[in-house]
């Protein structure tokens, strides 16, 4: 039993961020699940960090090594309680992924004329402000260590305006700019935290399922053609991401291979953002 057990060690600390603890927001399901996942896959102590404490605490039950805490993304003392979690159960946090995200009250379509304050504001307050405010945190308990690193989930959305995606193109949109600001900001404090974001394009996610389903019920039409329809115009691949796809890329930004990866914005697409070539 001993030689399995430090077989199973050694195993574990040849991964790419073996040993790290890792804190992902909005881990319950889509990305930030799948990258739960690959991160305890290779080697990592993982926070399945989610608002909903059903699917956390299932989606933490299946993955080695992943604990699940009650998190609102968008509220700054369920951040200062997280935090403190984290660092009293591990004694610190090596890994941030700010990936929490909502499409809004009333679904994520709406034009600048369309979209209610109340929607607006709803999306702002996780996709941007729950950004930010975990930022803000993570260098806090980041800095003192030494550095870290803090992986942002923007979107395609944020660099290909859509005027049915006001508000969530905004706040996306957004991300980029903090993420630029706060990797400036530890680079000139020299704190050795390392920010970057990572764009994915169109990807079969529960939340992109509902945004499907929506569009279908407001045009009558059928889920499924809706997205066949999205699929075939998200470049060059024909087909929206799986989930692990993008969690490869957060992976990557996220370990130490990228250890001179800073304020970069790496887009997951398969080129969607280049229509006129692709058509």
């Amino acid at each position: 039993m001993r030689m399995r057990e430090l077989q199973s060690e050694k195993a574990e600390n040849m991964g790419r961020v073996a040993n790290k603890v890792v804190v992902i927001t909005g881990a319950a399901s889509g990305i930030g699940r799948a990258t739960a996942a690959l991160m305890s896959q290779e080697g990592a102590h993982v926070v399945v960090a989610d608002v909903n404490r059903t699917q956390g605490e299932e989606a933490s039950a299946s993955i080695p090594r992943a604990v699940f805490m009650e998190h609102d993304a968008g509220d700054e003392r369920s951040w200062e309680r997280l935090i403190q979690a984290v660092l009293g159960r591990f004694g610190r946090m090596d890994i941030l992924v700010n990936n929490a995200a909502i499409t809004g009250t009333h679904g994520p379509t709406g034009d600048p004329e369309t979209t209610t304050v109340e929607n607006w504001r709803a999306i702002q307050r996780v996709n941007l402000e729950g950004v930010f405010l975990g930022c803000k945190h993570a260098i806090a308990a980041m800095k003192t260590r030494g550095g870290g690193s803090i992986v942002n989930i923007s979107s395609g959305g944020a660099i290909i305006p859509s005027p049915t995606n006001t508000a969530y193109g905004a706040a996306k949109a957004g991300v980029l700019n903090l993420t630029i600001t706060v990797a400036i900001h530890c680079a000139v404090k020299k704190y050795g935290i390392r920010c970057n974001a990572v764009l994915p394009g169109g990807v079969r996610t529960p939340m992109m399922l509902g945004l499907f389903e929506t569009v279908a019920r407001q045009t009558g039409t059928r889920a499924v053609d809706v997205e066949a329809g999205f699929a075939s115009r998200v470049g060059g691949l024909g087909r929206l991401a799986g989930p692990e796809e993008i969690a490869r890329a957060i992976l990557f930004l996220a370990s130490d291979e990228a250890s001179y990866v800073n304020a970069e914005m790496l887009v997951v697409d398969s080129g969607s953002r280049w229509p006129s070539f692709l058509a």
